[in-house]
């Protein structure tokens, strides 16, 4: 009958040691939760201060291209000014000498091929709405050609701080830079999110949810602000484009979850990404 007593002591041990087992399993868990919990806090407060160093530069750059376009807006362009269309580019893919071709302006075809797309650091492309008469049309591509030194200048390297830039007029006149081709032929700003979103705004940089540019469907987010006069009258809208792609790419996570985290950019309240 000894090994009876012994038996259930050993028995008992042995549950002592599961539950002993388990409580260590459960501690050491909620200690890497609790670690990896403070770290992924660090990661967001880092990633987030890095994001947030990036739109504040954008919105610098949306608030000094406000100030030349409210100027080229009610200022006369030269007669002499010289207009670039997005279609002279289609025409004539090197237009220019120094014709950049970057991965990052290339066109992304539906069947998911990629369409190089040569672009110029010199100079904007506008690109006209149909129907709008001639007369505007001109008066305003020429007011907007205006802008070459304000991109210019604003300029760190390609795509930095910003992938395009652009200023468009009330009419739905528009130029971007770096210029490019590519531009569809039903293309309107006025009926682009971005340019409804910066005409509800009272003068602040707003910042678009992600949509995909007309030009290379790539996927982007856009920081805009209305051009107004001293009149309060709404003259165009002014912006920058950035692709999510960089945006993500800029994001850094440790090495060892790298394989397998999921990165998740949330935009809050006020579509400040």
């Amino acid at each position: 009958m000894a090994a009876i007593p012994t038996l259930i002591t050993g028995a008992l041990g042995f549950l002592s040691l599961i539950n002993l087992g388990e409580q260590l399993a459960s501690e050491t868990s909620q200690a890497l939760l609790a670690d990896a919990e403070v770290r992924m806090e660090e990661i967001a407060y880092e990633n987030g201060q890095f994001i947030g160093m990036a739109t504040d530069q954008l919105e610098m750059a949306v608030r000094v291209q406000q100030v030349a376009a409210l100027h080229a807006f009610t200022t006369s362009a030269p007669e002499s000014t010289q207009i670039v269309l997005s279609t002279d580019f289609d025409v004539q893919p090197d237009l220019f000498p120094s014709m950049e071709r970057l991965e990052m302006f290339s066109s992304v075809l539906e069947d998911g091929s990629v369409l190089e797309k040569p672009v110029s650091y010199e100079t904007q492309a506008i690109s006209v709405p149909r129907g709008l008469p001639e007369e505007i049309a001109i008066r305003q591509s020429k007011q907007l050609m205006q802008l070459n030194e304000t991109y210019q200048a604003l300029v760190i390297s390609p795509g930095v701080p910003a992938l395009h830039f652009f200023t468009a007029s009330a009419d739905g006149v528009i130029g971007i830079y770096p210029g490019h081709g590519g531009m569809p032929t039903t293309y309107n700003a006025t009926e682009r999110a971005w340019f409804t979103l910066a005409q509800q705004s009272d003068g602040r940089v707003m910042h678009t949810r992600p949509s995909v540019d007309a030009s290379t469907n790539r996927i982007v987010i856009a920081s805009v602000a209305p051009v107004i006069d001293g009149n309060g009258t709404f003259l165009g809208v002014t912006g920058v484009e950035r692709s999510v792609v960089d945006a993500l790419h800029a994001i850094h996570i440790p090495e060892e979850w790298n394989e397998s985290a999921t990165i998740r950019v949330v935009i809050p309240a006020g579509n400040k990404l």
